[in-house]
C-alpha cells in the first residue's frame, strides 16, 4: 500500500487487557471447550519489546522517540511499555498512509487510553487532535463492589492535517416529533418548534433593527441573522417567524426538515450488541455497524478509501461497503480473515478479495516455514471449513491439532475425529504415534495432514491400513480409521473418503454424508 492513499483509518486494536479472547461454540464433551482462540491480548516485556523500544529511542527522527524514552523511565520494563511500543510502530506507519485530508479514529478503553493519547499526540501532533469520544458500550453490572463500573470505551479522533481534513456534521436520530415539535402551523399543518432569533453572543448587532413582513423590531442584545439572511429566508417561507405574546420574533424549526440533534462527544444512542442480537457473529470484541457508520459518514465521502488495520470480524469493512466507500482490512488472525470473507462480506453480497490465506501449495509451504502453529491451525480448519476446531495452544498438543464430529444417520450421536498436521517431512514413528493417539482418545477416525501426497510413504500407508476400518450406523460403507490428506489435494477441493461432518457451532452438517 502506497503512502497518502487512505481517506479514513479506524482501528480497534488489542487494549492491553491481559485477556485471551475466544469465539465460543456449542459445548461438546469430546471436542473440549468448543471455542476458537481469536486473539491474545497479553503482553510481556520480552526480547521483541526490548528491541522495539530501543530502536525507537535510538531513532531520533521517529515521532515517538522522546515519548518512548520518557516512558522507559516512567514505566520501565513493563507490560504497558511493551504494548505502547507495539502500537507506536504501527501508528507511525499508519500516519504515512493517510492523505492530508484524512482522519484516524483509535478505539481504546481505560486500560491504556491515557498512554495512547500521549502517543497519538506525539505521532499526529497535538494540534491535530479533534475529539476524545466516549461511547457507552454496555450497562453497569451489579457485581462491581469497589469503584465505579467501566461501561464506556474511548475513541481518539485525530486529523492528518486539521486545516485540510474532511468532516461531515453528524446528527443523532431525532426524538419523538410530538415531544420535540409540539406546535402545528395552521397555514400548512407542519409540526414545528421555535427558537430565539435574538442572540446575545452577536453583540455587534445589538441596537440594530430587523425588518419583517409587517413590522420592524430592534434588539437590545443582538441578532442571530443579518437582514440579508432574514430576507432570504422569509422569501422562501413567509410563515417562518413565530411571534410571542410580548411581540418578540422567534424562528421556526420544522419536524420534516430536522436532521436530528448534532452529535457531541458522548455517544449513548448507539446500543452495544447483546448476546442474542442478530448482528452478532460471536466475535468477542465485535462492535455494532451503527458505530462504524457514524464514524465513516463523518470523516469520508462516497468512493473514499477506508482502512482498518485490525479488522477482526469486519464491521468497519461492511459499514464502509454499505455506505459506498472502498475498503481495505488487515488482520494477523487466519480465523478473522476467513470469518470476514465467509461469515460477513460474502454472505452479505459484498465483493472482496482475500489475500494472505494460502491459495496454492507454494503459499502453504511459505506459511509452514514462517509460522508452524498458524499453518497447523489453517490446515486443520481448511480440511473441512466450519467442521474442525483447531488447537490454538502453542507447545505440547498431545498429538492433536484439531477435533471434529462425524455425523450419524440413525441417531444424534456424533463420533470423534481428530487431526494431526505436519508441515515438514513426516516420519513413520509419527504415524505410529498418531495411531496410538486415536486409540487413546477413543476416536472413530484420525486424519494425518501433510503438504504433499508424496509425503505418505509405503510403510506409512501400510501402518495406516493396519488400523482397520470403521462404520457409521445407518451407512453401509466402511471408512479407514487413519487417513492421510494432503494440502495440495485439499486446495483443489478433493472430496476425501469420509462420512458427513457436523458444524462445530451447531448440529447442522458442514460436509454431507458421503
Amino acid at each position: 500500500m502506497n503512502g497518502n492513499t487512505i481517506d479514513l483509518i479506524y482501528l480497534d486494536p488489542p487494549f492491553n487487557s491481559d485477556e485471551v479472547y475466544n469465539k465460543p461454540h456449542k459445548k461438546d464433551e469430546d471436542i473440549g471447550s468448543a471455542q476458537d482462540i481469536v486473539f491474545t491480548d497479553i503482553w510481556e516485556w520480552d526480547a521483541a519489546a526490548i528491541q522495539r523500544t530501543q530502536k525507537m529511542i535510538g531513532a531520533v527522527g521517529h515521532p515517538a522517540s522522546k515519548l518512548m524514552e520518557s516512558l522507559s523511565i516512567l514505566i520501565p520494563q513493563s507490560k504497558m511499555l511493551s504494548y505502547i511500543s507495539y502500537m507506536a510502530e504501527r501508528l507511525a506507519v499508519l500516519k504515512d498512509f493517510l492523505k492530508s485530508t484524512g482522519s484516524i479514529y483509535l478505539h481504546c478503553d481505560p486500560y491504556a487510553n491515557y498512554y495512547l493519547r500521549l502517543l497519538m499526540d506525539a505521532i499526529f501532533g497535538q494540534e491535530n487532535f479533534r475529539n476524545e469520544i466516549t461511547w457507552k458500550r454496555c450497562s453497569s453490572h451489579a457485581l462491581v463492589k469497589k469503584g465505579f463500573d467501566n461501561i464506556a470505551d474511548t475513541i481518539l479522533f485525530y486529523a492528518r492535517d486539521a486545516a485540510k481534513m474532511k468532516f461531515n456534521k453528524a446528527f443523532a436520530p431525532a426524538d419523538d416529533d410530538l415531544k420535540r415539535f409540539p406546535h402545528i402551523e395552521a397555514e400548512t399543518g407542519r409540526r414545528y418548534q421555535h427558537c430565539s432569533l435574538e442572540n446575545a453572543s452577536n453583540k455587534s448587532s445589538a441596537g440594530q433593527p430587523r425588518r419583517f413582513i409587517d413590522r420592524t423590531i430592534v434588539s437590545k442584545i443582538g441578532w442571530k441573522w443579518t437582514q440579508e439572511t432574514l430576507d432570504a429566508r422569509l422569501a422562501k417561507n413567509p410563515y417562518l417567524i413565530y411571534w410571542t405574546k410580548n411581540g418578540r420574533p422567534r424562528y421556526k424549526i420544522y419536524a420534516d426538515g430536522y436532521p436530528g440533534p448534532v452529535v457531541g462527544t458522548i455517544w449513548t444512542d448507539i446500543p452495544y450488541l447483546a448476546s442474542g442480537d442478530k448482528e452478532r457473529l460471536g466475535y468477542p470484541t465485535q462492535k455494532p455497524v451503527a458505530l462504524l457508520e457514524r464514524i465513516i459518514r463523518a470523516s469520508s465521502n462516497e468512493g473514499d478509501l477506508v482502512f482498518d488495520p485490525f479488522c477482526g470480524c469486519g464491521t468497519a469493512l461492511e459499514a464502509a461497503a454499505l455506505l459506498g466507500r472502498r475498503f481495505v482490512g488487515i488482520d494477523i488472525s487466519l480465523f478473522a480473515a476467513r470469518g470476514v470473507s465467509r461469515e460477513r462480506l460474502v454472505k452479505n453480497g459484498i465483493p472482496c478479495a482475500i489475500e494472505g490465506i494460502p491459495k496454492d501449495l507454494r503459499q502453504a509451504e511459505e506459511l509452514a516455514k514462517r509460522d508452524k502453529h498458524k499453518f497447523e491451525w489453517w490446515a486443520s480448519e481448511s480440511m473441512i471449513p466450519g467442521g474442525i476446531i483447531s488447537n490454538k495452544k502453542k507447545g505440547a498438543d498431545s498429538g492433536i491439532d484439531g477435533r471434529g464430529r462425524l455425523l450419524n444417520k440413525t441417531t444424534t450421536k456424533r463420533n470423534l475425529v481428530i487431526v494431526q498436521v505436519k508441515g515438514g517431512k513426516p516420519t513413520l514413528s509419527q504415524v505410529r504415534d498418531f495411531a496410538q493417539v486415536i486409540k487413546r482418545e477413543k476416536a472413530a477416525a484420525g486424519v494425518f495432514i501433510t503438504l504433499r501426497e508424496s509425503d505418505w510413504s509405503r510403510p506409512m500407508r501400510e501402518e495406516a491400513n493396519s488400523c482397520g476400518q470403521f462404520r457409521i450406523p445407518g451407512v453401509a460403507e466402511e471408512y479407514p480409521v487413519l487417513q492421510h490428506w494432503a494440502v495440495e489435494e485439499i486446495l483443489v477441493g478433493k472430496r476425501f473418503h469420509t462420512p458427513g461432518v457436523a458444524d462445530k457451532a451447531s448440529p447442522d452438517p458442514v460436509l454431507p454424508m458421503g
